[in-house]
């Protein structure tokens, strides 16, 4: 390497550390999603700005990091502010409320059991070979629809219900006139085993387990600590709605751990919601108090939240 085109150490590590706040910075925004959707889509139309920072504080976040994430949210449209004297008041927009919809909806869906009847989605793409960025564009939206990849312009699903959705997908990431779905079932070559290589399910499955061994033995008693442990939980869950490709049981190995995790996800939820939205309220009070408003409690007092 020529002395011209030698990189300084110290732009290396500029971009590592550029490229580890990228990372913190989605995370956040990501747990914020999930705070939104548990304790402000189902039970409020209105929460304190502050009250937004302060929770994500509590989830061990800077207040710096907790209000760029806040201001964020409000620059990509996912909330709305609304100034009272010197503070404001956050709402959800209707773009946020599509997408934390469209979560549930995933989540709901990837833990009710179902029945496979042996039909394949398979889809072929023509996208064009040197479009590269197209490509992952492409390969991006299809993974987080759960397809996989059964060779290089061939994905493949058990979910053919989700056509609709692939096809919305295709759409933003511009590869759907390159594109066309079949509906297949295996022939006499191969076994759906053979299929599942199409996935990483061994990455799969050790996220299951960190899962169990995470949450398995996290003790919480304190609201503060439910609060905490119940964000948690949640967040971790509905990545794995979105990470796992929610296989049927005859392409899974025998010992799939998913079962496990998700005795432990209900224990635990069950055991933290209660605590979590009363230490929720019990912040949007302090707001309230220091704000000098009288006092509110949810626009829709003891409503379920739409699991």
């Amino acid at each position: 390497m020529s002395a011209r085109s030698r990189i300084p150490i110290g732009a290396h590590a500029a971009a590592a550390t550029q490229e580890r706040r990228a990372l913190t910075s989605f995370a956040v925004r990501s747990t914020l999603l999930t705070i939104l959707s548990e304790h402000v889509m189902a039970h409020r139309e209105e929460v304190w700005q502050e009250t937004l920072v302060l929770a994500l504080i509590e989830l061990g976040n800077s207040e710096q990091t907790a209000r760029q994430a806040v201001a964020r949210s409000i620059r990509n449209e996912l909330l709305r502010s609304r100034r009272v004297a010197r503070r404001a008041r956050m709402s959800l927009t209707t773009r946020a409320l599509e997408i934390l919809t469209t979560g549930r909806a995933r989540v709901s869906e990837f833990e009710a059991p179902h029945d496979w009847d042996g039909t394949w989605l398979v889809l072929v793409l023509r996208a064009p070979e040197d479009d590269r960025r197209q490509l992952r564009q492409i390969g991006t939206a299809l993974t987080r629809a759960g397809m996989g990849s059964l060779a290089t312009g061939v994905w493949i699903t058990p979910h053919h219900a989700r056509e609709s959705t692939l096809a919305s997908a295709l759409r933003v990431s511009g590869g759907f006139s390159g594109a066309v779905s079949l509906r297949s079932s295996l022939g006499a070559i191969g076994a759906d085993g053979d299929i599942a290589e199409s996935w990483p399910l061994a990455a799969v499955a050790d996220r299951y387990r960190a899962f169990v061994a995470r949450f398995g033995r996290m003790r919480a008693s304190a609201p503060a600590g439910r609060f905490a442990a119940h964000t948690r939980l949640v967040h971790e869950w509905r990545r794995m709605a979105f990470d796992d490709p929610d296989l049927p049981a005859a392409v899974l190995p025998r010992t799939w751990p998913r079962a496990r995790a998700y005795t432990i996800y209900r224990e635990c939820e069950e055991r933290w919601r209660d605590g979590a939205r009363e230490h929720f309220a019990a912040l949007e009070a302090s707001v309230d108090a220091a704000a000098g408003a009288p006092p509110r409690g949810p626009r829709n007092p003891g409503g379920a939240s739409p699991r």
